[in-house]
């Protein structure tokens, strides 16, 4: 990995020199719902208010 950011902290007589990393790597998160019962995982899909159904995205 790669540092962001270097400089150095100076006090008095002592020059430490520090690094900054990034604390996520450069993908995005995705997260996953399971339910507790069986464990399967949960795909979200867009319900329509009115009637129930699934819709497409569109």
């Amino acid at each position: 990995m790669r540092a962001i950011w270097k400089g150095c902290l100076r006090c008095s007589l002592a020059t430490i020199p520090i690094k900054m990393f990034s604390a996520t790597p450069g993908r995005p998160r995705q997260f996953q719902l399971h339910p507790k019962n069986c464990g399967s995982r949960l795909i979200q899909g867009n319900l329509g208010s009115a009637h129930g159904r699934t819709l497409d995205p569109a």
